[in-house]
């Protein structure tokens, strides 16, 4: 072995370089490299995950001067799943993020069982998912400390004043 990024092995071979992805291989012994986790994971609905949250962190990381880098995106459990990568302009990594795809209940499941730290929805929680919480001993995600409201939909008619629609 030659290298490993996270993500791949890189093997040299009679015929060059070899890349085999992590998830096909099964390494056992003290020479197998750690595999690193993000050290955080959110999971929501596609709207949020595929379209706020990338810009969301671009913004971010503009205001903090980190430098941003995803990966391009893969997917676990048929979900998409995009890596983000925060660091500062020494090059040190600030944090690392792993963004799923998979619908705001699959989210609050995945928050429920501890697969990931941040659902984020684009639909008020249940009264099933808070019971589910509440029976697990995870409290109330109605309380003020669990629960963050970033926007509320609204939706704005215009019409041209020589718009012919009936007028009362």
């Amino acid at each position: 072995m030659v290298g490993f990024d996270g993500d791949f092995y890189v093997l040299e071979v009679m015929l060059g370089q070899l890349k085999i992805a992590v998830s096909e291989v099964t390494c056992e012994g003290n020479l197998c490299p750690e595999l690193v986790e993000s050290e955080v994971r959110l999971a929501g609905t596609n709207l949020l995950t595929q379209g706020l949250i990338p810009n969301l962190f671009q913004d971010y990381s503009h205001i903090d001067d980190l430098s941003l880098t995803s990966d391009d995106t893969t997917s676990k459990s048929d979900d998409p799943v995009q890596s983000f990568l925060f660091s500062d302009l020494n090059g040190e990594v600030y944090t690392d993020v792993e963004v799923r795809s998979q619908g705001s209940q699959a989210a609050f499941k995945a928050l429920l069982d501890g697969t990931v730290e941040i659902a984020v929805s684009s639909r008020a929680i249940t009264l099933a998912d808070l019971a589910a919480f509440k029976d697990a001993g995870l409290g109330d995600l109605t309380d003020e400390s669990n629960l963050v409201v970033a926007a509320l939909d609204g939706l704005i008619i215009i019409v041209s004043p020589e718009n012919k629609t009936y007028q009362r």
